[in-house]
């Protein structure tokens, strides 16, 4: 993961609020949404991605008892930025942060 600070400024003012009230790690190994449904990360923002992006994700990430959907509330996969967390409770607050 790049660091927030790296990214064009549209995508870090997007998750500015989020990353503020979370620690963000780095991590080389797996895609993130694959870390939260091992259960080695509790969230994952991925931005500027397409549809068959999270399609297999979410699918991965929801079967193994976590949460994916679009920042927009939309429970599908939808082309823009999306968020995979281990919980509805967490999928929810991290939202409010995101809107």
């Amino acid at each position: 993961m790049p660091p927030v600070e790296s990214l064009p400024a549209a995508r870090r003012d997007l998750i500015e609020g989020l990353a503020s009230a979370a620690r963000p790690r780095e991590w080389e190994w797996a895609h993130a949404a694959l870390l939260v449904a091992a259960g080695e990360l509790d969230l994952a923002v991925q931005v500027g991605g397409k549809v068959w992006d999270y399609a297999p994700l979410s699918l991965i990430v929801e079967e193994a008892g976590g949460r994916f959907g679009g920042v927009g509330g939309e429970g599908h996969p939808v082309e823009g930025t999306a968020l995979f967390s281990r919980s509805e409770d967490l999928h929810r607050a991290a939202l409010a942060l995101l809107l």
